[in-house]
């Protein structure tokens, strides 16, 4: 299944996405979250209802260069999931955005919940340069 991305409400420039255990690589131009001027996103994952983590799996990280017009991989940004073991929900470490042009995605590798098939990133801009709307 291909990762779906939506806008929170009243948080235009964050966004929340449900992806399958293990995903596939964005695609779409409008996949991940717009970097121009943010400084950081804080990374939210939450399992299932009434489900936790087991710890095993990564987070893969993608950027969009609308230099390149295409997503490429990003190795540094990717994060396993062994902090958030035997918890429902929890905050990776925030991730700094050097270059605030294209997109960014982080995408969902052989993540263990403890019941059910998907899990929901919410990617939150922690803050922005010009002092926009969040």
């Amino acid at each position: 299944m291909a990762a779906t991305w939506t806008v929170l409400t009243n948080y235009t420039r964050s966004v929340q996405s449900v992806q399958a255990l293990t995903e596939a690589a964005p695609t779409l131009n409008t996949d991940g979250i717009l970097l121009t001027a943010v400084q950081s996103i804080i990374p939210v994952l939450t399992a299932p209802a009434s489900n936790t983590f087991t710890g095993s799996g990564s987070m893969l990280g993608y950027y969009w260069s609308d230099a390149l017009a295409r997503w490429v991989r990003a190795p540094r940004s990717d994060d396993t999931m062994s902090d958030l073991t035997g918890l429902a929900e929890g905050v990776l470490p925030a991730l700094p955005v050097i270059s605030g042009n294209g997109r960014f995605a982080w995408i969902a590798s052989g993540i263990g919940v403890s019941g059910g098939t998907s899990i929901t990133l919410t990617l939150i801009c922690a803050a922005l340069q010009d002092g926009g709307a969040i």
